[in-house]
């Protein structure tokens, strides 16, 4: 994947599943259309990029200034779609019957993405480490705690799923998790109050179990996060 700036139309054949994009995405299923399209030789390809590259900038020129952060409620979107939602909502100019529907648009896509990360094994690493917050006591969590861990949330879901040390240190590299060498004994990760808080942060956007059943009232971040989705709200 190349790192091209502003954002871009993808066609894939196949659905982008299990990559870093899988979750950044408006996706739009097209239907294929019957029949063969027209071939365009160079000058007619010349010709519409020489009329939509000037009605382009012509919009831009004339709505720049007129483009602002959308006054819509996105709190109950996952993190990646909040983001998606205000893009697209700065977008569209003029029209907030149209930029009210952006919202629902994105909802169905936002829950079917909630449901597959509350289930994924970066969020049942996440939630280990709510767990081990909660408790209280623990200061610094091994890796392989927490993969022991991870396998009885599994188990008691009906699934017997072997868990491996290593596989939990990944985790945490792709969650942004700080990690590292923490006694002789092995890897495992301190729970710092920054590192707590974007434990429950990330927990929130995975939609994980322990924190979608309630926060909790003990837990100094648990009641972070209620504050925030509630100033967000007003």
């Amino acid at each position: 994947m190349l790192e091209l700036f502003g954002p871009k139309i993808l066609c894939p054949r196949k659905t982008l599943v299990g990559t870093e994009l899988e979750t950044d995405l408006l996706r739009v299923s097209l239907i294929p259309v019957s029949g063969q399209l027209p071939i365009l030789d160079k000058k007619e390809r010349e010709q519409i990029a020489e009329e939509f590259q000037a009605r382009f900038v012509g919009y831009f020129l004339r709505n720049s200034s007129k483009v602002q952060i959308p006054n819509f409620d996105v709190s109950d979107l996952a993190l990646p779609h909040q983001e998606l939602a205000r893009a697209l909502g700065a977008a569209v100019v003029g029209d907030e019957e149209l930029q009210s529907k952006i919202i629902p648009l994105l909802n169905v896509q936002d829950e079917q993405i909630r449901s597959d990360r509350a289930a994924s094994l970066d969020a049942l690493v996440l939630e280990a480490g709510l767990f081990f917050i909660h408790q209280g006591d623990w200061s610094k969590v091994r890796a392989d705690s927490t993969a022991e861990k991870v396998e009885a949330i599994f188990k008691g879901r009906g699934f017997d799923r072997k868990i491996s040390a290593e596989s939990v240190g990944w985790a945490w590299k792709r969650l942004g998790i700080p990690s590292g060498r923490i006694n002789r004994a092995g890897n495992g990760i301190e729970l710092t109050g920054p590192t707590s808080r974007l434990i429950h942060q990330l927990a929130m956007s995975f939609g994980v179990r322990a924190i979608r059943g309630g926060l909790r009232r003990d837990c100094r971040y648990c009641r972070e996060l209620e504050a925030m989705t509630a100033l967000s709200k007003t």
